[in-house]
């Protein structure tokens, strides 16, 4: 549904003085020009009015005078003048409602005059209108309105005469719209196949996850790779130490070691710590040469340890290699003792080349000074 609303100005001057032209008392119409002597003062209405089917509204009718000089889209000066202002409650469509104006047209010509020697300046475009505006609230078509517009008269005193201009016709169309319940009716297909739909996939998703965990879909050679590595990383953990990147280090002699594993023996036999790049993409061992190993690793991986099928299993050996370990290390510690004092030459051993998997370097540091002393 839609509704229209339209307003437009209408203007008159009676002749208020005798000529050969017009009769004493006459009423000119609608024109576009007159005559200041014959009929100085303009009259005027703005009229208003809505077509709907049903509706009910209350609309302010306003009009008023505004005079003002222009240079250049500049206003250089305004002034403004209620003229007149009209409310009206419960309009009907295709019902008229008014306000009007009445305008002494040498009157207002005075008046700029007066203001542009009180400024000492007549600089600009002199211009009059009269502006009719309207604001309206209510119901119209079952839904609730509001609207407002202005349209405009135009004024030009030239000499003897004046001339008179308006917009024209002002139309505004709206649409207007209701909600209305409407009842939904669904097959017996429809009605089941998006719960069918929502529990395969949950019966799928939950599938998939179990026989990810239960090792019945295997993982690809790199995220296997990446696991293996992120094991050993937290195996060895007591010995590394996130430090320096690969540029700072000024070590003529570098040395490629094939995995994680043997760069920890190689730091443990040098008495020293295993150095992970902040990237995590390379190891050092810094000694008179440089040790390193680099991880082939997927870093977009997002396998985590508890995903692998051997998880269990791997705690499980982690936990019995462990005692060994420690086993090993309080005997190759003795035998480190033992040999430094039979050898006297100070040259490490690698009688302890393994008792770097689980013991921790301090604890390393520590029994080499007791062998030494």
């Amino acid at each position: 549904m839609q509704w229209q609303e339209s307003g437009q100005f209408s203007h008159e001057t009676t002749v208020v003085n005798e000529s050969e032209a017009f009769e004493l008392g006459e009423t000119l119409r609608d024109r576009g020009t007159y005559f200041t002597r014959v009929s100085p003062t303009l009259d005027g209405t703005y009229e208003y009015e809505y077509a709907a089917g049903e509706g009910e509204i209350d609309a302010t009718v306003r009009t008023q005078l505004v005079i003002r000089s222009v240079s250049d889209d500049e206003i250089l000066w305004e002034r403004t003048e209620e003229l007149d202002n009209q409310t009206f409650e419960g309009v009907q469509p295709g019902e008229t409602v008014t306000a009007s104006f009445e305008l002494d047209v040498p009157a207002v010509e005075q008046r700029i005059q007066a203001i542009e020697e009180s400024l000492g300046s007549s600089t600009g475009q002199t211009e009059i209108r009269v502006e009719g505006s309207v604001v309206s609230t209510g119901t119209v078509e079952g839904r609730s309105i509001e609207a407002d517009h202005t349209n405009t008269l135009s004024l030009t005193p030239s000499d003897s005469i004046y001339g008179v201009e308006t917009d024209g016709v002002y139309t505004e169309t709206h649409q207007s719209s209701t909600r209305e319940p409407v009842d939904r009716s669904y097959g017996p297909l429809t009605e089941i196949a998006g719960p069918l739909l929502l529990l395969t996939g949950l019966l799928f998703g939950g599938l998939f996850g179990w026989l990810r965990i239960r090792g019945m879909i295997a993982l690809s050679a790199t995220e296997r790779r990446t696991l293996d590595h992120r094991r050993k990383r937290a195996k060895f953990d007591d010995w590394i130490t996130t430090g320096i990147e690969r540029s700072v280090i000024t070590r003529d002699t570098w040395i490629e070691t094939g995995s994680l594993d043997g760069l920890v023996d190689i730091a443990i036999d040098t008495n020293n710590r295993v150095i992970e790049d902040p990237t995590g993409s390379i190891y050092y061992v810094v000694d008179d040469v440089v040790y390193t190993y680099t991880p082939d690793l997927d870093s977009n991986s997002k396998v985590s340890l508890e995903e692998s099928p051997t998880t269990d299993r791997l705690a499980e050996r982690t936990t019995r290699q462990a005692g060994e370990i420690f086993d090993l290390t309080a005997e190759g510690m003795g035998k480190r003792a033992g040999n430094t004092r039979k050898n006297g030459d100070g040259k490490r051993t690698k009688s302890v080349q393994k008792m770097h998997e689980g013991a921790t370097h301090s604890r390393y540091r520590n029994a080499s000074k007791t062998g030494d002393e």
